[in-house]
């Protein structure tokens, strides 16, 4: 449904250091996989706890708390970091003023609409290049 599994994997590695979530903790990991994981399966934004940490469990041999700790970490460390105020460069206004850390379910589901939005528009930009080839095929 969505772009390339590989590009998808690189720009959601690419977001989570924006938000400056540190690569050498787990949650690290969980967070780009259950991003990934709710871009390929619609049913896995249901639930955080009922879809997305199971879901991370199992991919991982682990257990639900694991997950649910270790994301819970690494947002935490990332939000020390101020690492949240990269969400006021993506829509270019004050959306974020770190008085408050976001919960799982915020941060995942947030990552989730940046990664459709830049989807989104690079389908839009492929489409609108194909229909400008079509029209010079035409003339």
């Amino acid at each position: 449904m969505f772009a390339n599994d590989d590009e998808n994997y690189y720009e959601v590695t690419m977001l989570l250091n924006r938000f400056k979530v540190p690569m050498s903790m787990l949650g690290f990991e969980y967070l780009r996989s259950a991003v990934l994981g709710c871009l390929n399966d619609d049913k896995l934004n249901e639930s955080i706890t009922k879809n997305i940490y199971p879901f991370l469990a199992e991919k991982y041999n682990t257990n639900v708390q694991h997950v649910e700790r270790n994301i819970r970490n690494a947002i935490q460390r990332a939000y020390e970091l101020d690492g949240f105020y990269f969400i006021n460069e993506i829509f270019d206004m004050v959306i974020y003023n770190n008085k408050y850390s976001f919960s799982n379910g915020e941060m995942i589901f947030i990552l989730v609409g940046i990664m459709k939005i830049k989807i989104a528009k690079k389908q839009l930009a492929e489409k609108e290049e194909f229909q400008q080839v079509e029209e010079r095929a035409f003339v």
